[in-house]
């Protein structure tokens, strides 16, 4: 049996998962001073492309990561906050789920994060992943980096 439009339906649910993917969200510091990090989902992962976090570029007071997030369905939001503690760093990613109908698949999406305001120096950077709310966890990345 076939519904006329169910795959037109299925697209546009693909469609705004998509549409959403493009979302830019800066957050401030913790603490006055601090580091910031300015967050960019850029699309769908590339099948077989290695999701973990990488370091991208290194320059005066800042690290760029690029790596890939898996999420429930493609109907979740992406955000990141950024901790400093020392010399180490903590880049918390946080999937939400968007309240929509939304096909059930999993998905995947790359990522760049620009992590700026930093002194100069060596930092340990874990790279989290949260999904309030489903229960999923992925095992956290750490990459280490001499920021000038």
């Amino acid at each position: 049996m076939s519904f006329p439009g169910a795959h037109a339906a299925a697209f546009a649910v693909v469609g705004l998962a998509a549409a959403g993917a493009v979302d830019t969200c800066r957050t401030g510091p913790g603490e006055p001073g601090g580091p910031r990090v300015e967050f960019t989902v850029v699309g769908a992962l590339e099948g077989g492309k290695d999701p973990a976090a990488r370091v991208d570029s290194v320059s005066s007071g800042e690290v760029v990561l690029r790596g890939g997030i898996s999420t429930p369905t493609p109907c979740y939001g992406i955000s990141a906050e950024v901790v400093q503690r020392a010399s180490a760093l903590t880049l918390t990613l946080v999937a939400t789920a968007r309240p929509v109908v939304c096909i059930q698949v999993l998905a995947a999406f790359e990522y760049r994060a620009r992590i700026y305001g930093l002194s100069a120096g060596h930092y340990a950077v874990e790279v989290v992943s949260t999904y309030p709310g489903t229960g999923w966890m992925q095992p956290a990345d750490t990459l280490q980096v001499d920021v000038p």
